[in-house]
């Protein structure tokens, strides 16, 4: 067993192609290109009537140390905001576009939870010995007073005018 299994949560890595989700836990590199050896197939894009072109792999997807990273396997390259890298830091919601930036086949990365040495448990939080005061309660409306039987009525204050 490799040492950072144990010391570590794998974190696993779900990669989006369109409309379509695969999902990998640590353990074994993860080939993305074309062809039927690949975990990740891409559709050649162009003209369906040509041959396919022989299978390739585009990038790799590999669990290293405590995290994923894209390396580089093709001759166009793979780009991140753009910009041509050759081995990328995968994070969530991270985006990789192979052989063009704005038209070649894009993937999006989705990580589990962080990887990081397994937690502790903690205990739960102690209920506090006395319990806080309560707010104060703000004065609702004031109540109506009863009618002064000696006062005189809307009626009579009108006859008096």
């Amino acid at each position: 067993m490799r040492p950072e299994a144990s010391a570590f949560r794998a974190s696993p890595l779900t990669v989006w192609v369109g409309s379509m989700r695969f999902d990998f836990a640590p353990g074994r590199d993860v080939i993305v290109g074309y062809g039927p050896g690949c975990d990740i197939a891409l559709e050649r894009l162009g003209n369906p009537a040509s041959p396919p072109p022989p299978p390739r792999p585009e990038l790799v997807l590999r669990f290293a140390g405590a995290q994923w990273v894209a390396i580089d396997l093709s001759h166009n390259g793979i780009f991140v905001d753009g910009a041509r890298v050759s081995t990328v830091n995968i994070r969530g919601g991270q985006a990789i576009s192979i052989g063009d930036p704005q038209h070649g086949p894009r993937l999006v990365f989705e990580t589990g939870h962080p990887a990081g040495p397994a937690a502790a448990a903690r205990p739960a939080p102690r209920p506090a010995a006395h319990p806080p005061p309560r707010p104060p309660v703000a004065p609702g409306p004031a109540r109506p007073t009863a009618p002064n039987p000696g006062a005189p009525t809307q009626r009579e204050t009108q006859r008096m005018r």
